[in-house]
C-alpha cells in the first residue's frame, strides 16, 4: 500500500510540472537524445539520484497533446554518462516502471524529466527534431545542436 502512495504521489507530481508547474528546473537537461532504430537513447550528463522518470512525446504541427511513453518510480543513482534506453528495462526505476513504443518520426518533441530528492538532482530536458527526424548517428541536446558523444567534456 506504501508504494502504490508512493506511486500516485510520484506520477502525480509528474503530470502537474508537465501541465506547466511553476518549477526552477532547467529545460537543458543536460541531456541528449538518439535514435537507435525503433528505441530511443537517452544520455545524463550529470550525476543524480532519482526518485522518478516520466518521458512525454507531441507533434507540434498536428497540435497534439504531450502524450506520456516511459513513466517509472524507483531510488537510484545515475552517473554522469549513464545511457537510459526505451528498449531495456532500467535498473535503478524498475519499481512501477511502465512503457510504450516512443514515437520515433519526424517533427516531434520529446520531453524528458527526471525528479530526485532535492530539486539539484532534478533535471529536465525538451528536445525538437525538425522535420529531418532523430540522429542515429550522433547525439541530439535540448538547444537543436548535434555531437557525436552524449557528454562532450567542459572547459
Amino acid at each position: 500500500m506504501k508504494s502504490m502512495i508512493k506511486r500516485a504521489l510520484g506520477l502525480f507530481i509528474v503530470v502537474l510540472c508537465l501541465a506547466g508547474c511553476e518549477t526552477t528546473i532547467g529545460q537543458d537537461g543536460p541531456m541528449a537524445l538518439k535514435r537507435q532504430g525503433s528505441s530511443l537513447n537517452i544520455a545524463v550528463c550529470k550525476s543524480v539520484s532519482v526518485t522518478s522518470l516520466s518521458m512525454s512525446s507531441r507533434q507540434p504541427a498536428q497540435n497534439q497533446k504531450w502524450q506520456p511513453f516511459w513513466n517509472g518510480a524507483g531510488k537510484g543513482s545515475i552517473t554522469k554518462g549513464d545511457i537510459l534506453s526505451t528498449a531495456a528495462t532500467s535498473s535503478v526505476f524498475l519499481e512501477g516502471e511502465t512503457k510504450v513504443s516512443p514515437p520515433v518520426g519526424p517533427s516531434t518533441e520529446y520531453d524528458v524529466l527526471l525528479l530526485g530528492s532535492h530539486e539539484s538532482d532534478s533535471l529536465r530536458a525538451t528536445f525538437s527534431t525538425g522535420p529531418q527526424g532523430l540522429s542515429e548517428s550522433s547525439w541530439l541536446h535540448p538547444d537543436g545542436t548535434y555531437t557525436e558523444e552524449p557528454c562532450p567534456a567542459t572547459p
